[in-house]
C-alpha cells in the first residue's frame, strides 16, 4: 500500500502497526500470538518472487517465518 509500518514483539504478540486517519497518530492494523517468546522481528525476501517475509528467533531455539 506503499505506507510506513512498524513491527514489534510484545509479549508472545506480534504487532504491526501503520498510520492512523492522519499523520499524527497510528493504529494496530494486526497482531499475531506467536507460541513462544520472541527476539526482536527481521523482514526478507525468502522466496524467488521478492515476496517479503517476517522472521523470529523463538527462546525454543526455531525460526519462525511469517508470510
Amino acid at each position: 500500500d506503499g505506507l510506513d509500518q512498524a513491527l514489534f514483539v510484545v509479549g508472545q504478540s506480534l504487532v504491526c502497526l501503520g498510520a492512523g486517519s492522519d499523520s499524527t497518530e497510528g493504529r494496530v492494523l494486526w497482531q499475531l500470538a506467536l507460541p513462544v517468546q520472541t527476539g526482536p522481528p527481521s523482514v526478507a525476501a525468502l522466496g524467488r518472487g521478492g515476496e517479503l517475509s517476517i522472521l523470529l528467533v523463538g527462546a525454543d531455539g526455531v525460526v519462525y517465518a511469517v508470510r
